[in-house]
């Protein structure tokens, strides 16, 4: 029985190039860029990188969409896992994996020991915005 043969993602021919926008997102009183980055009109395939201090999504995204097409939406951070965000003279930070429910901002920012009604507002509207 043979082997199945191995597939290099770099041998397929580019068939995309990526056209690039940062979108400047206001959260609270902080301006978060927003890159995206997209190959073709492929519509179907989106990944968004949530932790700018994670790359291995970034360069997954990167290794598949010039030949495949897609969006890739890339928060950037600093280099940082967690966001923080200035919201009426209060810093907030949260986990962005944490943003898609109501109750998951709500326990991101408890354990990020501050929280109230604005900040989980602001942090709804920029999950919407993403997806």
């Amino acid at each position: 029985m043979s082997q199945p043969e191995k597939i290099d993602p770099g041998a397929a021919p580019v068939k995309y190039i990526a056209t690039e926008q940062t979108i400047f997102y206001k959260l609270g009183d902080r301006i978060l860029p927003i890159r995206v980055l997209q190959y073709g009109n492929q519509k179907g395939i989106v990944c968004i990188n949530l932790h700018s201090n994670e790359s291995t999504s970034v360069q997954a995204a990167m290794s598949v969409m010039p030949v495949k097409g897609g969006t890739l939406i890339k928060i950037e951070n600093e280099d940082q896992r967690n966001i923080r965000f200035p919201y009426r003279g209060v810093t907030y930070e949260f986990d962005p994996n944490a943003i898609f429910s109501r109750i998951g901002i709500e326990r991101t920012l408890k354990e990020n020991h501050r929280s109230n009604s604005g900040a989980i507002e602001e942090i709804e509207k920029f999950a919407r915005r993403l997806l």
